[in-house]
């Protein structure tokens, strides 16, 4: 094992100008690009001591070598630093196992994945939009907090690269989950405030038709994994896929931490196109169902749209069909129209 670092507060030290409180989009670029390349440099000497230990073979090199795969890192040992999730695999709940394939689709199924949205499309409740939100409001939170938090998001992740993206909304759900810390928040008290929520009117048997006619089910939400499972327990034999935001607890049941998503707002059109590629398919074979802004991505990526409910303007200005009411037969037969 060795470890390698450099670095200098001296004025004439080409780190220097990092070294501020506030970095400008230019500085933080030259930072990460320059993160990318110690990084690069870092993995090419490991992999030849790997080699040279004959544990692994030296990689393929060229611009047509394939990366591995990201593999998920082992639970950290009591007593040692916690590992930090990969953000390939960040937020996502339930996947296919290895060797997985889709089962062969019925004549009349015209789509290979029906993707869809949690909170507002497949859970309903009065008044109840974002599973966030309902926690916020339910600890005596003002718009102001969530608002600031929100705009500090946005600001950081409008037309940035995914790595940028992907640690502002982090960010967001950390500090998120400290304030609901700081009030004591435990999981009863989330399943307490699931009370008031249910699943849109013949949901189960809208995804058994689905996945009768062979079709793949995922769920990519923005929303709680507590939620999901307080409201939907038997979730796993509906879904091929759950891409969801994952809080943690600890032995007293009091909230700990949060395992952000990687797959919300623009996130969702990954996750969607993820899907389809363990389908063996494309988005061009998919449908996604949502119902507010952060679902704009999937619905973009996907053949068909559907808003359900068609409350939000701008996912009904791109939506290509538009359902009200809260009955799932109704998306269902939509999907499986000819």
């Amino acid at each position: 094992m060795g470890v390698l670092t450099f670095g200098s507060w001296t004025s004439g030290s080409a780190l220097g100008f990092f070294c501020a409180d506030t970095l400008t989009e230019e500085q933080f670029e030259s930072l990460r690009e320059f993160r990318d390349f110690c990084q690069k440099g870092i993995n090419d000497i490991s992999l030849l001591l790997l080699r040279d230990a004959g544990i692994r073979t030296a990689p393929a090199t060229g611009p047509d070598a394939q990366r591995p795969a990201p593999r998920a890192l082992a639970a950290p040992v009591a007593g040692t630093v916690e590992q930090v999730e990969p953000v390939a695999s960040a937020g996502i709940l339930l996947q296919p196992s290895t060797g997985w394939k889709a089962s062969p689709l019925s004549a009349r199924a015209r789509f290979r994945v029906a993707a869809f949205d949690l909170d507002g499309s497949l859970l309903r409740g009065n008044g109840f939009t974002f599973s966030w939100e309902m926690i916020w409001q339910s600890l005596g939170f003002g718009e102001k907090i969530q608002t600031d938090l929100k705009r500090e998001y946005r600001r950081r992740a409008d037309n940035a690269k995914r790595e940028v993206r992907v640690e502002a909304y982090r960010a967001w759900c950390e500090a998120a989950v400290q304030r609901f810390r700081e009030h004591g928040l435990s999981r009863s008290r989330i399943q307490d405030l699931c009370r008031n929520l249910q699943l849109a009117s013949n949901c189960l048997t809208g995804l058994r038709a689905l996945r009768d006619a062979g079709i793949v089910t995922a769920l990519i939400s923005g929303g709680i994994s507590t939620v999901l499972e307080t409201t939907f327990p038997e979730y796993e034999k509906y879904f091929d896929s759950v891409f969801i935001n994952e809080l943690t607890f600890d032995d007293d049941a009091v909230l700990s931490g949060v395992k952000a998503s990687a797959y919300d707002f623009e996130g969702k059109g990954e996750a969607l196109a993820l899907v389809c590629e363990r389908a063996s398919t494309t988005p061009e074979e998919s449908v996604f169902v949502g119902d507010m802004f952060n679902d704009k991505a999937a619905m973009l990526r996907a053949k068909l749209a559907i808003a359900f409910p068609a409350e939000d303007k701008e996912v009904q200005g791109i939506a290509s069909a538009q359902i009200d009411g809260n009955d799932l037969m109704a998306v269902v037969a939509r999907i499986l129209s000819p």
